[in-house]
């Protein structure tokens, strides 16, 4: 595996998805995946096969559904605290309440999202899974940090030199063990407190210089030197000292202080056996790989911790020219600089180094050290000591670090971070592709002076209930405003980060949804338009054509007459026309919920529900389509009756109407192709001529029809984004081809 494979595998966000319907967890599977390339979902259906995946596999986030059937998702995630107290957990549900959102956060759940009807929901939950992994793996990377610091303090206050920073005033700011055992007070008593030794090197100076100042000034790289004076407690003290500039970004912020106290032999001698110690401890450091070399490059010694690296024991390097140990055998150009590295080392150099290498496995690693050069009393180089830490980890943080900015730079959504008054402390470079205003321009603005009016009150109450509820993400819809004066619509996900040491405030992901709020506009208009329709279609057509109804059957009574069948046929045709009117006006536009329908017993429920006589249906696919099963219904029952109605007529129209008893023996057959299925029958067929008109609203050429039956059809295709066409079938009679489905295997 190439060092560019384990980023990308570290990279990866492995997840784990639990719900009982096969058909819910592929579906989720897809769009996760389709929305980041990062996720690995694997669904289960079974809680007990997800916990034993669980302990098989790394998983990086649990997604589950709340309502199954041998444990619900609470009971689940109750199994999962117990064995992974921190591992990310969302409740993805179709079952939302705010006594089960209540429970799953009392029980320890990472979020709780509620299943919509649109292909957003997985946007959205694509983004709290990646935040809850982002913010897991950045808790421990910051432990992670907080142990090397506390190892870093105990380093320092093991050293028996003392060692100290003192502020631009010569005021110890901060002091190790060693310093405040010297002093004989507490730390806290210690800081603060001018040193005793600067005053002292002042004075031993040569000439008007001033060390101390000339270190503070940068004029000194460092000031080292024995001096001998007189401490409180201590008496006379002979030290060894050195003094360097203290240097944070590029600035001198003091002067590092370390002194040894080279008193009499005794002290020397103690002072030299706990340096071996010290020394010993460094060394087996299992933190760093340290080996001790001869100026040469020859390996004198090498721990424990280097050791786990490769495929050897320490006497097969011992004695062997460092670049040609198994750490370096995976590149020649890295052997190189080794040699390199080690002789300028021995020069007297403190070369700074880092490395990709590769382990006996095949997995690589990354690892940054120093050749330091050991020297004796009079300045030569005896030795060389290197130390390195792997530092594979943090080089993928980075790369995440780097990839996270490049999102930010490139997202079509605008992220800000707000104080707990509301002002902007951060807004990302997207304000300008979206709002357009200047990066930067909106920091230190207060937000809520850019909502609408009609928005501000529900929106800054919303707001404050955030500030109460730590990790608690809230979703509004608000109107903003833009740079030029307009307004536009955001869909805005706040979630409380004030416990977040690096954000500190609330986090906002807002995202533009003006053109969609118009769409939902239009569709409410044209939705009353239809309405309104309906209703007068249902009323003032309905009540006179009952009033016709009533009279005809009076009539019927009072005489006999062959024109009063011809009239209760075309009160027939009207009542006929009204419901086809109301079905296209009420139901033919819009799929409400879409869900997998297996078509073959489907079809066969439809063939059921229409008057087929002596009609036969032959059903050749397995396939299972995503459609609104009520819609769906209309169109095949609508197919069924146009092909039983016209399939043995001598003359076909494009309508959903026949020539009584037309299709006694008509065989229809339900069938699938490469983008979706077929209905068609081995009647008389469709003329070609006819073949553009025939899903028009009102055509038809028999008598008896109303000429909306394959408009329905149409219209039901079209409302699932299916395109349907007539052709020539199989045994020359009218096939319908519905193609670009969302069709699966079952």
């Amino acid at each position: 595996m190439t060092l560019t494979e384990v980023h990308e595998a570290a990279d990866r966000i492995r997840v784990l998805h639990v719900d009982d319907d096969p058909a819910i967890g592929e579906l989720v599977e897809a769009f996760l995946e389709r929305e980041n390339d990062r996720f690995e979902v694997q669904t289960m259906t079974d809680v007990a096969d997800a916990e034993n995946a669980l302990a098989d596999r790394n998983v990086d986030c649990v997604v589950s559904d709340y309502d199954m059937p041998d444990r619900n998702g609470l009971q689940f995630l109750e199994a999962v605290r117990q064995e992974y107290p921190d591992l990310p957990f969302i409740l993805y549900t179709g079952k939302g309440s705010e006594e089960v959102a209540s429970e799953a956060i009392s029980a320890g759940v990472t979020d709780y999202l509620q299943k919509g009807g649109g292909p957003d929901q997985y946007a959205v939950l694509a983004n709290r899974i990646t935040n809850a992994v982002e913010h897991r793996r950045s808790q421990q990377a910051l432990s992670e940090q907080n142990r090397e610091l506390r190892s870093y303090e105990r380093m320092v206050n093991s050293m028996r030199e003392t060692a100290c920073i003192y502020d631009t005033d010569e005021r110890f700011k901060i002091v190790n063990d060693a310093l405040v055992e010297w002093y004989g007070m507490s730390r806290d008593e210690l800081i603060g407190k001018r040193s005793r030794l600067i005053p002292h090197i002042r004075s031993e100076a040569d000439g008007d210089t001033d060390p101390f100042q000339e270190l503070l000034n940068g004029e000194r790289a460092e000031f080292r030197g024995v001096t001998a004076t007189d401490f409180p407690d201590q008496g006379h003290t002979i030290m060894d000292y050195r003094l360097t500039p203290l240097k944070v970004d590029g600035s001198i912020e003091g002067v590092v202080g370390v002194a040894r106290h080279i008193t009499d032999r005794k002290e020397r001698e103690r002072e030299l056996h706990q340096i071996e110690r010290r020394y010993q401890a460094v060394f087996n450091d299992p933190q760093l790989l340290t080996g001790l070399l001869a100026t040469d490059g020859t390996v004198l010694d090498i721990n424990e911790t280097a050791m786990e690296y490769v495929d050897a024991s320490p006497n097969d390097v011992r004695g062997v020219p460092f670049w040609e140990t198994p750490w370096f055998d995976n590149s020649p150009d890295v052997q190189q600089s080794v040699r390199e590295w080690i002789d300028r080392a021995a020069g007297g150099e403190y070369v700074s180094f880092e490395a990709d290498l590769v382990r006996p496995d095949g997995d690589p690693y990354t690892v940054e050290g120093v050749f330091r050069p050991v020297t004796n009393d009079d300045g030569e180089v005896v030795s060389l000591l290197v130390s390195e830490r792997d530092i594979t980890e943090r080089k993928e943080r980075q790369r995440e670090l780097k990839q996270y900015e490049a999102y930010l730079q490139e997202s079509t959504d605008i992220i800000t971070v707000l104080d707990d008054q509301g002002v902007i402390k951060y807004e990302s470079p997207s304000v300008s592709r979206i709002l357009g205003y200047e990066p930067g321009e909106l920091t230190g603005q207060n937000g809520f002076d850019y909502i609408h009016p009609d928005d501000v009150d529900s929106l800054f109450e919303t707001f404050n209930n955030l500030l109460s509820n730590p990790d608690e993400t809230v979703t509004v819809e608000c109107r903003f405003r833009t740079a030029s004066g307009e307004w536009r619509w955001l869909e805005v996900h706040g979630t409380n980060q004030f416990d977040h040491d690096a954000i500190e405030g609330i986090v906002t992901n807002n995202r533009d949804i003006t053109e969609r709020k118009q769409r939902e506009q239009q569709l409410k208009e044209q939705n009353e338009r239809l309405e309104e329709f309906a209703s007068v279609v249902s009323h003032d057509l309905r009540n006179p054509l009952t009033v016709a109804q009533g009279r005809l059957a009076l009539v019927r009574e009072e005489c006999d007459s062959d024109h009063l069948d011809d009239i209760e046929q075309a009160h027939q045709r009207m009542d006929t026309l009204i419901e086809d009117l109301l079905e296209l006006a009420r139901d033919g536009m819009s799929p409400s919920e879409a869900t997998a329908v297996d078509l073959a017993d489907f079809v066969r429920n439809c063939w059921q529900n229409v008057e087929t006589e002596a009609a036969t249906l032959v059903v050749d696919t397995d396939l299972a389509v995503v459609a609104d099963e009520s819609r769906l219904r209309q169109l095949f029952e609508n197919l069924i009756r146009n092909s039983v109605e016209h399939g043995s007529t001598g003359s076909r129209t494009g309508s959903d109407d026949a020539v009584e008893h037309g299709g006694d023996e008509v065989t229809v057959t339900v069938g699938e192709h490469d983008s979706g299925f077929y209905v068609e029958d081995d009647g008389p067929g469709i003329p070609e001529d006819d073949r553009e008109t025939v899903f028009d609203a009102g055509y038809s050429t028999s008598t008896q029809g109303t000429g909306f039956g394959l408009h329905i059809v149409d219209q039901v295709a079209e409302a699932h984004g299916w395109t349907v066409r007539v052709t020539e079938g199989s045994e020359g009679g009218a096939r319908f081809e519905i193609t670009g489905v969302d069709a699966d295997a079952p």
